[in-house]
């Protein structure tokens, strides 16, 4: 069973773009979560449960809800196999997207992302998870639809 499991996301990773509705929309919120929790080198458990919370507050559907989690770790690992895929690397794509594209800057939920700050004590880790959620912050007033 865990093997038809990891071979479905295996796969549906491969071919996302052809399979999941809105891909693209999956991916911005797979690489804003990447983003805050990246910003940690030592990313455990805490994480990983905040991702899987989120993932399921943001999809009631659980196979989309699956779909974001495995995405998002997939980012994590490039960002800490430092394979040219950095934190900062990832805040200029979702900069570059958010510019791109208005609709994306409703998915940028700072409060949500917040949570990560719960998972860790070290000073200089919480203060770059803190520069990142303003970052996100300055994002959605600069990019939000001027009424």
């Amino acid at each position: 069973m865990a093997f038809l499991h990891a071979f479905k996301h295996h796969f549906i990773s491969a071919f996302r773009e052809l399979f999941v509705y809105h891909s693209s929309s999956l991916e911005f919120r797979a690489k804003l979560l990447a983003l805050v929790a990246g910003a940690n080198e030592q990313i455990g458990e805490c994480e990983y449960e905040i991702i899987k919370k989120l993932s399921h507050q943001i999809y009631t559907e659980s196979n989309r809800a699956s779909t974001l989690q495995f995405a998002t770790r997939e980012y994590i690992d490039k960002v800490l196999e430092d394979n040219g895929l950095g934190v900062n690397e990832l805040a200029a794509d979702i900069a570059k997207l958010t510019k791109n594209n208005s609709r994306f800057v409703t998915k940028i939920d700072t409060a949500q992302l917040a949570h990560f700050l719960e998972c860790h004590n070290d000073p200089d880790t919480l203060d770059y998870q803190r520069h990142i959620l303003t970052f996100l912050d300055d994002l959605k007033t600069e990019f939000s639809p001027k009424l």
